[in-house]
């Protein structure tokens, strides 16, 4: 008996060793699947990024027309600003919130209008971010034109919601979400 168990341990295959480790298909699936999430995260990104702005515009204008009533209620009248429109707030590139070539228009920060608001509460900031409209007019943040007593606002994004009770619009200029508070 034991000269034919010797014989068949001759005989038999030797056993594998097992190796441990991943295939190449198994790495390819798992880089395919972190880079859907890596793509995936980059979009919510940049969308998260563009409320926040947006929203930040939404906010100062808030307060802009709060500050606006407030000054009113204690001066008899809107502060003036000497210009057809005054930016509303500070930062922005060139001190410029809104440009418009063709026409030769634009809308400066106007330390006069600024120091009026400031006499009433803080100066609130929003975007200032450029935006450029289908029409080429640059715009960023908040303005105010003297004449028709109107707070402009401008958000990123077509059909934007203007977020804010009273307001007009949105008036869509292609990539760009005007909207406007008339005053009484």
């Amino acid at each position: 008996m034991q000269l034919v168990a010797t014989r068949l341990r001759m005989y038999t295959l030797p056993m594998k060793k097992t190796t441990s480790g991943f295939t190449i298909v198994e790495l390819l699936i798992v880089i395919v699947v972190i880079a859907i999430l890596a793509a995936i995260s980059v979009v919510a990104y940049n969308g998260i990024q563009l409320r926040a702005e947006n929203n930040k515009t939404i906010v100062a204008a808030n307060q802009t027309l709060k500050l606006l009533t407030l000054y009113k209620e204690i001066n008899g009248t809107y502060p003036n600003s000497g210009t057809k429109y005054a930016c509303i707030g500070s930062g922005y590139q060139g001190d410029v919130c809104f440009s418009s070539p063709s026409v030769g228009t634009t809308a400066e920060v106007n330390a006069t209008f600024n120091t009026a608001l400031q006499s009433v509460g803080t100066l609130p900031n929003g975007s200032t971010k450029n935006l450029t409209m289908d029409n080429g007019n640059i715009v960023a943040g908040l303005s105010f034109e003297t004449g028709n007593k109107m707070i402009r606002y401008h958000l990123e994004g077509a059909n934007q919601s203007c977020g804010i009770s009273g307001s007009t619009g949105p008036y869509t200029y292609g990539t760009v979400t005007q909207c406007r508070i008339v005053l009484p």
